[in-house]
């Protein structure tokens, strides 16, 4: 029966040959054993004759549970709902986890994969995951590391309050705000459904640490503007922690004998980069006093260089510090 529905859709909807039909009914007698061993609905597409559009032939479904009621073997595979699809069959390239729409409208992950005789891509081979349980134990994780990071937070706060040690408690304020950063990372990610955040949103995030950890009484003005763009998970981690300490300096080094200042964050997204640019008006610095051995500045420069792949520029005077960092947009 099977068999027969194989043939009757691609002898009416494409243009392959009997050869090419029969080693798709042979790949299609493995598909039940694939379906249990990912845990996944599998199915094998076909093009039609415009290849603007796919035609499943077969399906097989995980003995747990498939993502589909209805039968949709016969049922078309649209480009807009499923590039992938259309994609690694007019290509040949495997495609990997690509959102797709299903034709129950169900969000899904599919892995693609050509199936080939005599070096022509005659059908392709699917095997999709339901996106939103996928991310939804995602989000759990993050959030499970937040918890965990607030906890970390928590122990520091409260050892520095006890310590009478100036030193030590200054020492162990920074950690508290480098965890922070961190922290506020997968705050965010637990909302999303993907691995990207708002950077805008983590940049509020942090500044509002940073405002509430400060008690000199000094009057420090925080602005950030700009255009917003996404960034990944393991590049705003690293963006966080390196925005942590070009604030802190600001705090503890640019109105050193004032009692106000600003600190105007911008944010914008050329093609090929993205810019953060920090300016204050405080007293500046001159370049060769810069401590090159200090934690701070080694976290600043190696995540921009190394994780972010960035480049970092520092201009100073007496009216104030200019910092831009300048990462590349395929982040």
């Amino acid at each position: 029966m099977m068999n027969k529905m194989i043939r009757d859709i691609c002898r009416e909807y494409t243009h392959l040959s009997e050869c090419e039909i029969e080693k798709i009914i042979e790949v299609s007698k493995s598909l039940d054993l694939m379906a249990n061993l990912y845990n996944s609905d599998v199915f094998i597409d076909v093009l039609s004759k415009d290849k603007n559009e796919a035609f499943v032939v077969s399906h097989a479904k995980p003995k747990n549970k498939s993502l589909y009621k209805e039968i949709v073997i016969g049922k078309r595979a649209l480009d807009e709902n499923e590039p992938g699809v259309i994609k690694t069959l007019n290509t040949g390239i495997t495609t990997r986890d690509i959102k797709a729409l299903t034709q129950e409208c169900k969000v899904v992950s599919q892995t693609i994969q050509p199936i080939n005789l005599n070096d022509k891509v005659i059908a392709v081979l699917i095997v999709e995951e339901e996106l939103v349980l996928k991310s939804v134990a995602v989000r759990e994780a993050h959030h499970r590391v937040k918890n965990n990071l607030q906890t970390i937070i928590s122990l520091l706060r409260k050892q520095s309050r006890i310590s009478n040690n100036e030193e030590v408690k200054n020492c162990l304020d920074n950690i508290t705000n480098r965890v922070f950063a961190i922290l506020s990372t997968h705050h965010l990610l637990s909302k999303e459904v993907n691995n990207n955040i708002s950077i805008l949103s983590a940049m509020n995030l942090l500044v509002s640490n940073i405002q509430g950890g400060y008690c000199d009484n000094k009057e420090i003005n925080i602005c950030i503007e700009g255009e917003d763009f996404k960034i990944n998970g393991e590049k705003a981690t690293a963006l966080l922690l390196v925005m942590n300490e070009v604030i802190q300096n600001c705090y503890d080094h640019a109105f050193e004998g004032r009692e106000r200042g600003n600190i105007k964050i911008l944010v914008n997204k050329e093609y090929d980069y993205k810019n953060i640019v920090v300016i204050d008006d405080g007293i500046g610095f001159q370049e060769k006093y810069v401590n090159e051995e200090s934690l701070g500045t080694y976290i600043i420069d190696s995540y921009i260089k190394q994780v972010l792949k960035g480049s970092i520029e520092r201009d100073s005077n007496e009216k104030g510090t200019k910092i831009s960092i300048k990462i590349p947009s395929t982040n």
